[in-house]
């Protein structure tokens, strides 16, 4: 099943990890991961094409499930 691009559109991976992250924009002025992970600007990622494979287990298990 894939995932939904309207809730989560966006695809970001912390530095020196492997795991690709399901990612939305969030109220407050940041952005969150569909595992809710937060992603802090303090700490380094990597944005990466929107049309990356989401790679995080528990991602793909959050946004698939109804």
């Amino acid at each position: 099943m894939a995932l939904p691009t309207l809730e989560f559109p966006l695809r970001a991976r912390h530095a020196g990890t492997d795991p690709v992250h399901a990612v939305r924009s969030i109220l407050a002025g940041g952005h969150n991961t569909a595992c809710l992970m937060w992603l802090d600007p303090k700490a380094p990622h990597q944005w990466l094409p929107e049309d990356s494979e989401v790679t995080c287990t528990k991602c793909l298990r959050l946004t698939t499930a109804k």
